[in-house]
């Protein structure tokens, strides 16, 4: 059986970009002086601020979008939707994390069990308190990429436990009844689901020549639909919290761009039209805005961008110093 880096690392050669929402880099930790030369917090609660201070009334700094970085070891860092209050989240590295849907206290994410070498799902407090595993933190298999039920009452990840194929499971919040989801096509690899508002569950699926974004009904009725059925590669699908809008990237156009649909994959639109490679879209929760990593194969590099959903009024919200990427708002 192949072992998930190893899996990515050829996928990678297939896919361009579109697995940096699934990469694991290893990196050496940044010195403790950069934490004061950045204005950032190296604390685990969100007492730091970035850009924002001042005297008077206290600014809210409640977090809105959380990511990885390359400021310390791929941790996860929170900010405001504005690049503001850049806070680091726990002390461990968070592989891909994202907030529970109802309450910004608490993430999902997975990282590498140091005793098997297998990634496992686990949920926390988003000052890093309270860790559980709730997803086969002693297995002999690789769990990982979670994405909540909009309701959070159950979600959806990647496993490779059948015959090392990467394939979607879903299970209930707490990790139990962990099944395979039955209608999804068979052989391809499955990458970065969501489940949506609509009753889908939506992820990317490699079809021999090139990645397809497909959705299947989370109660395991009906077959795969492929939204995009193209011969160019799309991937990093997203869907608005309300269920009625799905993001993604594509390279249909020679350069990697941001694309909306109808959740059917009707109607799709070109937003970004950068000289960047556009990846990793995320809808803001009112389904207004979308968050995305702007990337640079070299040097390699990767921002994160605000735009509203029709492509306008984009605003960089990190500082272009370091690596910021899976934003989740």
């Amino acid at each position: 059986m192949k072992n998930l880096e190893t899996l990515i690392n050829a996928q990678q050669r297939k896919e361009g970009i579109f697995s940096r929402a699934c990469r694991f880099i290893k990196r050496k930790i940044a010195p403790a002086i950069l934490y004061a030369g950045m204005g950032l917090s190296a604390l685990t609660g969100f007492n730091g601020c970035g850009k924002g201070g001042g005297g008077g009334t206290p600014p809210d700094t409640t977090p809105e979008i959380i990511c990885n970085s390359d400021i310390s070891v791929d941790y996860a860092w929170a900010m405001k939707s504005d690049g503001s209050y850049l806070t680091q989240v726990g002390t461990q590295i968070y592989t891909k994390p994202k907030w529970h849907p109802l309450d910004k206290t608490k993430i999902i994410a997975s990282r590498k069990n140091a005793g098997t070498g297998k990634y496992y799902i686990f949920t926390a407090n988003r000052d890093g308190t309270t860790e559980t595993s709730i997803i086969d933190n002693s297995a002999s298999w690789h769990d990982y990429k979670a994405s909540y039920k909009p309701d959070g009452t159950k979600l959806c990840f990647i496993s490779d436990r059948d015959s090392g194929t990467l394939y979607v499971y879903t299970a209930n919040a707490d990790g139990s009844s962990q099944t395979k989801l039955p209608n999804q096509s068979s052989g391809g690899v499955k990458e970065n689901p969501v489940w949506g508002a609509d009753g889908y569950i939506y992820y990317e699926t490699w079809k021999i020549n090139n990645w397809e974004i497909c959705r299947a009904k989370a109660d395991g009725t009906g077959t795969e639909e492929n939204l995009t059925n193209t011969s160019a590669d799309e991937g990093n699908v997203d869907i608005s919290h309300n269920g009625t809008q799905i993001v993604y990237a594509s390279l249909q156009t020679g350069s990697q761009q941001l694309f909306t649909a109808n959740p059917n994959g009707t109607n799709p639109v070109q937003i970004t039209f950068g000289s960047r490679a556009a990846c990793e879209p995320n809808f803001s929760p009112n389904g207004t805005q979308i968050v995305y990593g702007e990337y640079v194969a070299s040097p390699e590099s990767e921002d994160l961008v605000v735009i509203d959903k029709d492509g306008t009024n984009a605003l960089s919200i990190t500082d272009g110093a370091r690596d910021y990427f899976c934003p989740d708002w």
